[in-house]
């Protein structure tokens, strides 16, 4: 799916310093996406920020494509919600 279909939910900006609150954050945004209807949650980050890319995946995310924009390849990511 590419995001025209408004069966999810974008995640965009999540930063967090404090141990632990990001994975909160995320879990909010699965409470959110479901009471609207959505059937999963999407956002991007760079491909070569290995540390972050990593994160996502290790919180249910799963690549759906990479794309270089302006010589960066991002990487993005999208987590059915079940």
């Amino acid at each position: 799916k590419d995001g025209s279909d408004n069966t999810a939910l974008y995640i965009h900006k999540l930063a967090s310093l404090q141990k632990g609150l990001g994975t909160k954050m995320i879990n909010a945004a699965e409470i959110l996406a479901k009471k609207n209807g959505k059937s999963s949650l999407r956002l991007d980050c760079s491909f070569e920020n290995e540390g972050l890319y990593k994160y996502y995946i290790d919180n249910g995310f799963h690549e759906v494509r990479l794309q270089i924009i302006d010589d960066i390849k991002i990487a993005f990511l999208q987590k059915e919600l079940v």
